[in-house]
């Protein structure tokens, strides 16, 4: 059977691992790998329309309030003319779209697939706040155009899933749940099965927003283990809270750049010997960074919010906080440390990834659900 040629479609360079956490960039070379030939269709220029200025200076005085010029009819259209003369220059069997942005107003008798870890309806007041309602009618407009266009719309989690159902009344049948993988060049070896009683008790922090991520939950754990006699210590990368730096309880280890083999390194030896990683996300539409904790047989504390359920199964392969309160983790902690429990988490945690948080697993579940379409 002929490979199909793709028409990848981001807002960015998906070329570059720097956009969008790196996942973009995972996308298009698992297409390439399992799926076909690809071509990047990316970045798409934007552009700023007098009445877009106008929305916004209105809604920032009058009810401070957002606009979202992105999520207009007029930017919608600009993306998708964009989009039609790239189109032109070859012929394509199949368009696939990182998010319903670009393609919402596309008009094309091509097939197309959406790709997305979020609805529009579910990130406003959750990651997206203090939406004006215009932008808010505009946005959902958006978002059911694009469903309802789309051949096939694959989400990253069940979280997802179920909003394109429940707020778009998007057919069941029309979506799949095929969760990202983990942005790493590499698959590490197996992590050898070790003790947690060892002190210090080490947790990883890795997130560049450290309010969102739940930075301060994840600092209050420490303390609280420290309260209790327990030798920790909380390493954070990614962002550099400065109220924290002379702690001693915390290391600040700052961002580290994949694409450069030394810190890449760093990082990997960050996981490998970290006890957990903990990410109480106050907000969180899916969470890479703990596929990423999983190839290292890392287990993972997190918030039982967005998409996160999807990759943490609570007291399988880490623990879920439905009240993100720093006295669960402490706890789970607790009775995990030094015993069968913690390396039966830490069994999960590799298993899982190798099951289904890698991209070679996503690309195989992507590649079956093209064909079907054919």
């Amino acid at each position: 059977m002929r490979e199909p040629s793709i028409a990848y479609v981001t807002l960015y360079d998906a070329s570059d691992v720097d956009n969008w956490s790196g996942s973009g960039f995972y996308i298009g070379r698992m297409l390439q790998k399992h799926v076909g030939t690809v071509t990047y269709v990316g970045s798409l220029e934007s552009k700023s329309f007098f009445r877009h200025r106008a929305h916004r200076l209105f809604h920032r005085y009058s009810d401070h309030k957002v606009y979202l010029p992105e999520r207009s009819p007029e930017v919608g259209l600009f993306f998708a003319k964009q989009v039609l003369r790239k189109l032109c220059n070859a012929s394509y069997d199949l368009i696939f779209a990182a998010g319903t942005i670009p393609v919402a107003y596309l008009e094309t008798e091509i097939p197309v697939v959406v790709y997305a870890d979020a609805t529009f309806s579910s990130m406003v007041g959750y990651y997206i706040k203090n939406v004006c309602g215009k932008s808010i009618a505009e946005g959902n407009a958006m978002e059911a155009l694009a469903l309802r266009k789309a051949s096939k719309i694959l989400y990253a989690s069940e979280w997802a899933a179920c909003s394109a159902m429940q707020d778009y009344g998007i057919d069941p049948r029309k979506i799949a749940v095929v969760p990202f993988g983990a942005n790493i060049e590499k698959s590490p070896p197996r992590r050898r099965m070790r003790d947690s009683s060892h002190r210090p008790l080490n947790l990883l922090f890795v997130g560049k927003d450290w309010e969102r991520k739940g930075g301060s939950i994840a600092y209050q754990v420490v303390k609280m283990l420290q309260s209790r006699g327990d030798e920790a210590i909380l390493h954070i990368v990614g962002c550099k809270p400065e109220d924290l730096e002379k702690d001693p309880s915390v290391r600040i280890h700052g961002f580290y750049d994949k694409r450069d083999r030394l810190q890449s390194r760093r990082l990997a030896d960050l996981y490998s010997k970290a006890d957990f990683l903990i990410l109480p996300s106050r907000e969180e539409c899916y969470g890479v960074v703990i596929c990423e904790a999983f190839a290292h047989s890392l287990p993972v504390l997190a918030h039982e919010t967005g998409g996160i359920p999807t990759i943490v199964k609570d007291g399988t392969n880490g623990f879920l906080s439905a009240t993100n309160d720093p006295k669960d983790f402490v706890e789970f902690i607790t009775k995990h440390s030094g015993n069968r429990r913690y390396h039966r988490l830490q069994q999960a945690a590799r298993s899982a990834y190798e099951e289904r948080f890698n991209w070679d697993a996503a690309g195989r579940r992507i590649r079956d659900i093209i064909e079907s379409l054919q």
